[in-house]
């Protein structure tokens, strides 16, 4: 499995998790916010770190939508 596919197997888990929580009425806004932290550090964890700093570039721009 390469990193990429790995990673997108690792958040595709992630989104069905949520998904079947906010179904199932288990997860509030403050779960989800949680949740979406998770997603969000799973998919750095995949990242070479220049990639990461390129983000966080991007982040702290407001070009990519922030959850804090």
């Amino acid at each position: 499995m390469t990193t990429q596919t790995t990673a997108a197997a690792t958040i595709a888990t992630l989104i069905s998790e949520a998904g079947n929580d906010l179904r199932g009425g288990i997860m509030d806004t403050t779960d989800l916010l949680t949740w979406a932290g998770r997603a969000l550090t799973a998919g750095l964890s995949f990242m070479s770190p220049e990639d990461q700093q390129a983000f966080a570039v991007l982040l702290e721009s407001g070009e990519v939508p922030s959850f804090a």
